[in-house]
């Protein structure tokens, strides 16, 4: 969880929000606006490892996944000397991949959304998006974007007469990490009584200014630093097709595996 999702919930706890109604959100849409006249030129984002680290640095590059992607540490668990392993012949991003594939880490993430969004805890019902993601049916996105733009958020977020406003501002405060202006406000809570709370959450969920926000979020989460316009530059189409997909190359690149967080 990043700190939008610590946001949203102060947010949520000033407002004094209940729980509404049931969580019934159905599948993602299509996929994500295509991107065109984006400038990719003088790139300077971290290259992705070409070779595998050293045996003690593919240590501290489990223990740093483990903690960022499963909570835990390495110790805990004796299998992560398969992924320890793994990283002496093969490439970073494919061991990576395997472990964000795993339904530990996918239900983790879902049980975050649940938390953080909805202010309770999964039910049998969270199996749809565990399944799903680790299927490879849809992307990880897709479900923190329907759990988002569920019945039960929009009530949630919306009671204490707040109404459309509250919505708004909760997806400000979860998607840009900030909240929004009274303009802003007014003119998304007029697009909600013409469109689906899901569409009008992606219309915000892919807008420039989100779309940059992740990628910043990222740098900071994962290398420590904040990330140049034009890293931002090469990573903003990237990450309009899939955040996932950002996540596993910054999180595998040569930067990170140089200087793993759980060694700083």
């Amino acid at each position: 969880m990043t700190s939008t999702m610590r946001l949203l919930a102060s947010t949520a706890a000033a407002g004094s929000l209940l729980v509404g109604a049931a969580f019934t959100a159905g599948p993602a849409l299509a996929a994500p606006p295509a991107v065109t006249g984006v400038a990719t030129t003088s790139l300077t984002a971290p290259v992705l490892a070409a070779v595998a680290p050293a045996a003690t640095d593919r240590q501290a590059v489990v223990e740093s996944w483990y903690q960022q992607f499963l909570g835990r540490s390495a110790a805990e668990d004796g299998g992560s000397r398969y992924w320890v392993a793994l990283l002496a012949d093969t490439p970073a991003d494919q061991v990576l991949g395997r472990l964000l594939a795993t339904p530990e880490h996918v239900s983790r993430e879902v049980a975050g959304y649940y938390t953080s969004y909805l202010g309770r805890q999964v039910d049998g019902g969270a199996s749809y998006w565990t399944g799903g993601v680790v299927r490879g049916a849809f992307p990880l996105e897709w479900a923190e974007q329907n759990v988002l733009a569920s019945g039960e958020f929009v009530a949630r977020s919306s009671s204490g007469g707040v109404g459309a406003t509250g919505t708004v501002q909760a997806w400000y405060a979860t998607v840009l990490g900030r909240l929004g202006g009274q303009g802003e406000v007014a003119y998304w809570s007029g697009r909600l009584r013409s469109a689906s709370s899901l569409q009008v959450l992606r219309e915000i969920w892919y807008s420039s200014e989100a779309v940059n926000h992740r990628v910043a979020d990222h740098y900071e989460l994962y290398l420590g630093r904040s990330a140049g316009r034009s890293e931002l530059s090469y990573w903003y189409p990237r990450e309009v097709r899939s955040d996932d997909a950002v996540v596993l190359a910054i999180a595998s690149s040569r930067e990170y595996l140089g200087n793993p967080p759980a060694s700083r």
